[in-house]
């Protein structure tokens, strides 16, 4: 029976094969027939169509997007306002519509200090030194002023053999009031009406008042030397006088100064003799 139906199968294959290709298919005797057989393939013998992988891009992890921290704002700092330092008040000079202004600044006897003023502009006659007499040809005074000093020179070294020069002579107001405001500023204000005059209240604007100093030293150690002790006790004699001297400071509002010699003329023995300060003399007379 098996028989029969491989028979039907074959022929049902040829007749199948002959449709579709008009190919003859040649039968074989049945006797002979060899049975084609198709050998079992174990599973791991199957082929297996490899299957391409697609390659599957994972998608890349966007990365963490932080949140932009918003920077803390700081409130605005105003500027601090330093507030301006007032002007140290200084005891300055007063006003000059409040000063006592001299009404005689031509007279031998003028008294200049710091309660009497002579006017901003005044400006005597004034005549050069010899050659000799001064430190330099800028020293200037009074004609009279002059004469007398050489005099008074020409005796010391004829005397002790020494000599000395006059310096700071003439003063303009404005030189005045630059070198007061010089002391002022390297010394301070009370330091400064000790050892100089206000601009308008110092003697040397006058023309009848000089500086003295030796040929080797200057004028601020004077004090010191011989020439010092000559003029102490002569300078009378030749119309002048040491107008600062230490003892008299609570009157004249300065310190000593050996080396400031005031010309007064024939009035210079009376106030050496009276050995007080030349105010107390010029009150004295009656003078204003």
């Amino acid at each position: 029976m098996l028989k029969n139906r491989r028979i039907m199968y074959f022929c049902q294959i040829s007749v199948l094969i002959s449709l579709l290709g008009g190919c003859s298919v040649k039968t074989p005797h049945l006797e002979h027939e060899q049975i084609v057989t198709v050998p079992d393939l174990t599973p791991e013998e199957i082929p297996v169509e490899e299957q391409t992988q697609d390659i599957i891009e994972e998608p890349i992890d966007n990365p963490i997007e932080k949140p932009i921290e918003k920077p803390i704002e700081k409130p605005i700092e105003k500027p601090v306002e330093i507030p301006l330092e007032k002007p140290i008040e200084k005891k300055d000079e007063k006003p000059e519509v409040n000063r006592f202004i001299v009404g005689n600044p031509n007279d031998v006897l003028v008294l200049v200090n710091r309660e009497r003023f002579l006017p901003r502009d005044y400006k005597p006659d004034l005549a050069s030194f010899p050659s000799g007499y001064a430190i330099n040809d800028k020293q200037k005074l009074k004609p009279e002023v002059v004469e007398a000093f050489v005099s008074m020179v020409d005796a010391l070294k004829e005397e002790t053999g020494l000599g000395m020069f006059a310096t700071s002579t003439y003063r303009t107001y404005e030189y005045q009031e630059n070198l007061f405001n010089r002391y002022v500023s390297n010394r301070g204000y009370d330091e400064a009406v000790r050892i100089s005059a206000l601009p308008g209240s110092s003697e040397h604007q006058t023309g009848l008042t000089l500086d003295v100093e030796t040929i080797a030293g200057n004028m601020f150690n004077f004090g010191l030397t011989e020439q010092s002790k000559w003029v102490d006790h002569n300078a009378h004699r030749f119309g002048f006088i040491v107008r600062y001297e230490a003892q008299f400071e609570s009157i004249t509002g300065y310190k000593a100064e050996p080396w400031h010699l005031r010309f007064i003329g024939d009035h210079s023995s009376a106030v050496y003799e009276s050995k007080r300060p030349f105010e107390e003399y010029y009150f004295s007379i009656g003078l204003k």
